[in-house]
């Protein structure tokens, strides 16, 4: 029983000492966390999209000045995924992708210097004889999907204005 606990408490010592080296992200790096205020947010006119930076704006700060141009092209499909014995599709899933560009402006130029591309899935059931609770199912599958995109954006873009351009 001792050697377990001695075994456990030097698993417990070796991964406490790899954290050494964690740095967290607001502490010193204030600087490049601000500069989330001059980000303008354009999308390519789909639903989707505009949801998406709809999410975005609650996110990050108020604009100051637009030195980087984020651009957000999503789109979303449903597919079937569970069939019941009359091979008749009985649940879905909606997936939502995003392609995000960062753009940095430039006097006569905007230059890319970021991309990444995000997918979320989320599944809803197909309610027999029930159109409106099948449509607000899938309405609810889609607004998680997109809550969590735009989170995983600001996420992503944070990360990448702290490690610098």
């Amino acid at each position: 029983m001792k050697f377990r606990n001695l075994i456990w408490g030097l698993i417990c010592l070796l991964f406490l000492n790899c954290c050494t080296g964690y740095q967290p992200i607001y502490k010193n790096n204030l600087k490049q966390i601000y500069t989330l205020r001059d980000f303008v947010i354009l999308t390519d006119q789909m639903p989707v999209s505009k949801k998406i930076k709809k999410e975005l704006i609650t996110l990050l700060p108020n604009k100051r000045n637009s030195s980087y141009i984020l651009k957000i092209e999503g789109t979303t499909q449903s597919l079937g995924i569970v069939s019941d014995a009359n091979r008749r599709i009985s649940r879905y899933k909606i997936e939502t992708t995003a392609k995000i560009k960062i753009y940095q402006r430039k006097k006569n130029v905007d230059k890319l210097i970021y991309s990444f591309n995000d997918k979320q899935i989320a599944p809803y059931s197909l309610i027999s004889n029930n159109v409106r609770s099948t449509l607000a199912g899938r309405k609810k599958a889609e607004n998680i999907t997109i809550q969590l995109i735009s989170t995983s954006i600001y996420k992503r873009v944070l990360i990448f204005m702290t490690k610098g351009k």
